[in-house]
């Protein structure tokens, strides 16, 4: 039994770590959890999130204190910057303002990144878990 449970362990972590590997087109997470994205992945991405959540980049090496966003509708989400101090590091992101869909373009120290954020209703039943409105 205990084999079973070992092998069935060491299955899903090998179909995660290759499932890493891919780079993603469409991003989805309904849930009150942060939608985690690498800025490597981002461009031509559309990147779904719920409105009581929040996306963050992650930016590898990069400083993240160097990025900057256009939102072509800013009713839609707006920028949240990383900032850098000596007792904390938080990345940069988007919170999302309303339902809908706007483009997103973000820039950093390795240029341009452009995709959709496509912004949808709160799941029913959905746990806020104290981020969102």
């Amino acid at each position: 039994m205990r084999a079973h449970r070992i092998a069935a362990g060491l299955a899903a972590a090998s179909l995660a770590l290759a499932l890493a590997g891919c780079a993603p087109t469409r991003i989805t997470n309904p849930v009150a959890t942060p939608v985690v994205v690498s800025v490597e992945d981002l461009q031509g991405a559309v990147i779904e999130v719920a409105i009581n959540n929040r996306v963050v980049f992650n930016p590898g090496e990069a400083d993240v204190t160097t990025f900057t966003v256009e939102i072509a509708d800013r009713s839609i989400a707006e920028f949240v910057e990383g900032w850098n101090d000596v007792d904390a590091v938080t990345n940069p992101g988007l919170e999302p303002l309303k339902v809908g869909e706007t483009d997103v373009t973000l820039t950093g120290p390795d240029g341009d990144s452009d995709f959709v954020l496509r912004v949808l209703p709160m799941p029913a039943g959905a746990n806020l878990g104290g981020v969102g409105r």
